[in-house]
């Protein structure tokens, strides 16, 4: 039996399954590649609070900038749609439902919903980019209109684009971060600051080419390993 558990013990140490179940130089990669491959929470799973931060403060970069331009776009489908809506309104909803007016709130908000997005899904959005954002935030503007709410569409799409974590873009990351567009990565050496930090260096190919020469601060932090100390975004 002492010999079953001994050899179990070897196994495990051999192969990396006691204590530390990742080690510096995989999360290192995983967290640059996360970054390339716009996948902010992946690259949050890989970090400290204070590499998290970082990626917080690269999501609204790129929130804001991806909202502004979605704006653009929605002022030109908001313009061109509210005849379409009033003609719906007069010709099936007010006969369908011609005690409207009367109605509760909350009952005309649901009915308004339904319509306005069955119209939505109707149309095709005349912009190539963003189409799906576009309609589901015209679904919101045009139901803030018929129901007489004010809508700031820009501070909802920012939220919802960083909670959902669709905030990066690609060009947005490679405007604010060196981590954008990798082809392949290398680890060139890692350095043991102590026992439970390390220096990863890497190099990384870019798919025009170039190359690039980093170091992360990896840390273990309670039993796994987190990048620390990233030199992320371009400006800080």
């Amino acid at each position: 039996m002492k010999k079953f558990f001994l050899g179990l013990f070897t196994l495990l140490l051999v192969f990396g399954i006691s204590g530390c179940s990742n080690n510096p130089s995989d999360v290192a990669t995983k967290f640059v590649q996360s970054i390339s491959d716009l996948d902010a929470k992946e690259a949050k799973s890989l970090s400290s609070k204070d590499v998290q931060s970082q990626i917080e403060e690269l999501e609204k970069f790129c929130a804001r900038s991806k909202v502004w331009e979605i704006s653009q776009l929605l002022n030109k489908e908001v313009k061109a749609f509210p005849k379409r809506l009033d003609k719906e309104l007069e010709t099936n909803l007010l006969k369908k439902y011609p005690n409207i007016k009367e109605m509760p709130r909350k009952d005309r908000e649901k009915i308004f919903s339904k319509l306005v997005g069955d119209l939505i899904d109707d149309i095709e959005i005349s912009s190539s980019k963003y189409k799906t954002e576009i309609k589901e935030s015209l679904k919101k503007i045009l139901l803030a209109m018929a129901t007489g709410k004010r809508f700031n569409e820009r501070v909802i799409i920012t939220k919802e684009l960083i909670k959902e974590g669709n905030a990066l873009t690609k060009e947005c990351v490679a405007k604010n971060s060196y981590f954008s567009d990798i082809d392949t990565l290398k680890i060139i050496e890692v350095a043991d600051d102590s026992n439970d930090e390390k220096s990863v260096k890497l190099e990384l190919v870019h798919n025009n080419g170039e190359s690039q020469k980093i170091t992360l601060g990896v840390e273990k932090i309670q039993d796994e390993w987190k990048v620390a100390q990233s030199n992320l975004l371009k400006y800080f």
